[in-house]
């Protein structure tokens, strides 16, 4: 009778999210990295840096974990940030806490590896992964404009 009635919730579209009783334990609280916050019931496609203003389109699902907390959202890798410093990145730009100091641009995309880079980051706007950059926006490399062979 009982599974009867879990089916029953199921079809109508009641989740269930079982946790771990230690999880519930407060002598064992879950831990969360700098600026994250443990939800029992988060969104399964929260907004984050790279779609700040208009969330993903998503199904409405219960999902426990550790999310950025207020005013602070996730970057590509992960990392909660200041909302604030995704919103100064426009276009096809997004915010990194380490971004390459040595971009691929319309003017190096084709040398191959011949450039010399220090292996060192940035923190600031980047283009979007599959992007590169052009002056000071981001493209896509088919917008590049054309480039004379060098000789």
């Amino acid at each position: 009778m009982a599974t009867t009635f879990m089916h029953q919730l199921m079809t109508l579209g009641v989740i269930f999210v079982l946790l771990n009783a230690v999880t519930a334990n407060s002598e064992c609280p879950i831990k969360c990295d700098e600026n994250k916050e443990y939800i029992a019931c988060g969104s399964a496609c929260p907004t984050n840096c790279s779609h700040y203003d208009v969330p993903p389109a998503c199904t409405k699902q219960c999902v426990p974990g550790c999310f950025c907390t207020e005013d602070y959202l996730p970057n590509e890798s992960g990392d909660c940030v200041l909302k604030k410093l995704c919103e100064s990145c426009k276009g096809n730009t997004v915010y990194s806490g380490c971004a390459t100091a040595c971009p691929t641009t319309c003017d190096n995309m084709f040398d191959n590896g011949k450039r010399i880079c220090h292996a060192m980051c940035k923190a600031g706007c980047a283009c979007k992964p599959g992007y590169v950059l052009n002056g000071e926006e981001c493209v896509l490399p088919k917008d590049c404009p054309c480039r004379k062979p060098e000789q």
